[in-house]
């Protein structure tokens, strides 16, 4: 007993250091940065905080944005993208409850108008252009420094793949399948894809550590990572993240255009903008063609000479899909024509 009172009082100075320490940090720092859940300790209820800047308050529920506000914030700033994805809520209820809507899209909704920052510093500036006009208005321009920055690699880009630009849409006919867990999908000749395009940018001297693949399934996750020592990742995880090259693993594939929670507009802006130098989306542009986000993207790579097919090595124009109108009947009878 007697041991266990000197073991709590030694604990007890610690902890009284501990927290006498942390206060004098507080106290003599002019800028204090913290979680929302870190600003609810008891620490910060000793002082006040008249100005809150809170970053990625999109990815916040409202209740989590509240918390720094209780220390006598006067002035607010939230930073970041209602087009992208919103805070995760994995309670239907709770999201169907508005919970899923964070503070930043519910004043915008009450039409506040936003400070739109137009210069983006991330993305070639041809990887920049779709994304503007379709989710941006247009508004979006790249930073001047970028397009010097992006010479060496997009250049090398284009001409390792022998195309105009540092993207395609490379199209895909394997079919998907239900992954084991019976809740997703794969796709292993988009894999194969999807891995021909990494061997081929390792032979023009790129670090795998440099490329990342985006697929919107755990499935196709799964069968990627056994694959490839490159970063694989659902679209949520990279949300806030970039790679010098993305590679984008659509994975649905079948006759009745069934895209599944690939339509979702956030998540494709998400996807679309992660990439710094090259972009390469594999895909079945037979599946998509319904959905009308993706019909006019893969119009735009069609249009732009980049929507191809064959080995990566001698990738060649898709002249399957026509750019303003696609007839699926007419796809798989030229399909079925070349084989």
């Amino acid at each position: 007993m007697q041991r266990m009172n000197l073991k709590n009082k030694k604990n007890t100075h610690k902890d009284r250091l501990r927290d006498y320490l942390r206060y004098s940090f507080v106290k003599d720092a002019r800028v204090i940065t913290c979680t929302c859940v870190t600003a609810g300790q008891e620490l910060f209820k000793r002082f006040k905080f008249p100005y809150v800047l809170i970053d990625e308050a999109v990815q916040a529920t409202e209740p989590l944005t509240l918390v720094p506000l209780i220390y006598s914030c006067r002035k607010l700033i939230l930073v970041g993208d209602h087009k992208q994805l919103g805070p995760t809520i994995l309670n239907k209820r709770a999201a169907n409850a508005g919970l899923h809507v964070s503070l930043f899209e519910r004043l915008i909704r009450l039409g506040v108008v936003p400070y739109l920052l137009t210069v983006q510093y991330r993305m070639h500036p041809v990887l920049c252009e779709w994304v503007s006009n379709t989710f941006y208005d247009g508004a979006l321009v790249s930073a001047q420094y970028t397009h010097g920055a992006h010479v060496r690699y997009s250049a090398g880009t284009t001409a390792w793949f022998n195309l105009p630009m540092p993207t395609f849409f490379y199209v895909s006919r394997g079919k998907e399948e239900l992954f084991v867990s019976g809740t997703s999908y794969l796709n292993k000749a988009e894999a194969q894809q999807c891995l021909a395009i990494i061997r081929h940018l390792k032979m023009n001297g790129v670090r795998e550590t440099d490329v990342g693949i985006i697929t919107p399934y755990e499935g196709q996750r799964v069968l990627l990572s056994r694959l490839t020592a490159c970063e694989v990742a659902n679209v949520d995880a990279f949300q806030g993240r970039e790679k010098a090259f993305i590679i984008i693993s659509l994975v649905r594939s079948n006759n009745i255009n069934d895209i599944g929670f690939v339509s979702d507009r956030r998540r494709m802006c998400v996807a679309l903008t992660r990439a710094k130098h090259g972009l390469f989306i594999v895909g079945n542009p037979g599946t998509f063609c319904k959905n009308k986000m993706w019909k006019e993207l893969i119009a735009y790579y069609q249009g732009k000479g980049v929507l191809v097919e064959g080995e990566v090595e001698e990738l060649r124009r898709c002249e399957v899909l026509g750019v303003t109108h696609f007839d699926f009947g007419n796809f798989v009878r030229e399909v079925y024509h070349e084989q």
